[in-house]
């Protein structure tokens, strides 16, 4: 039998956190490329701006942290369960996605 904190760090948990690595890098890139257009041009940025050139680099660097803000949830552990389900941090993370939709 195993206890909560050797559950927490078997094979299928590590499968899980690389399948979400690869799956917030894919939807990152999509964000930039297919969603923002960016990145299609020698510079980065496309052609026409709408707003100015440092809100796009601010908006890159938020997008990047919130996509991958749920990486915290998956080490930090309180009262040896994972961090992940903690109601508080669940209801932040929810909040903080709703803030990169935005």
């Amino acid at each position: 039998i195993y206890t909560e904190r050797e559950a927490k760090f078997d094979t299928w948990y590590w499968i899980y956190i690389g399948v979400k690595a690869v799956q917030s890098s894919y939807s990152y890139y999509w964000d930039l490329y297919m969603d923002w257009g960016l990145l299609r041009t020698s510079n980065g940025l496309r052609e026409k701006l709408h707003f100015p050139m440092w809100f796009y680099y601010f908006c890159i660097v938020t997008d990047l942290l919130l996509r991958f803000v749920w990486l915290l949830t998956a080490f930090l552990t309180t009262d040896g369960k994972a961090f992940l389900f903690s109601w508080t941090w669940g209801t932040t993370v929810a909040m903080l996605e709703m803030y990169r939709r935005w």
